[in-house]
């Protein structure tokens, strides 16, 4: 592997839970990427720049917003 592809196979992995961090890992590192972890925004500030990240994965539990074709319009004043 190049040094240039391997770089393109590094990710940071940044979520709350140590459990879904490790599961996210092991699933990655079994698919061939050099993982870091982070558990909170400091810290994945931190980690990236202490090296070359090509990916960062944020694990989020709350609901996405659905994707939209343009974008929202602008909020309409209130008549009383």
């Amino acid at each position: 592997m190049t040094t240039k592809s391997f770089e393109r196979r590094r990710i940071l992995v940044v979520d709350d839970e140590e459990r879904m961090v490790r599961f996210i890992r092991l699933n990655l590192e079994h698919d061939g990427f050099e993982v870091s972890e982070a558990f909170n925004g400091r810290q994945a500030i931190q980690r990236l720049r202490e090296g070359a990240v090509y990916y960062t994965l944020l694990a989020h539990k709350g609901k996405a917003p659905a994707p939209t074709a343009r974008p929202p319009a602008p909020p309409r004043p209130v008549r009383r």
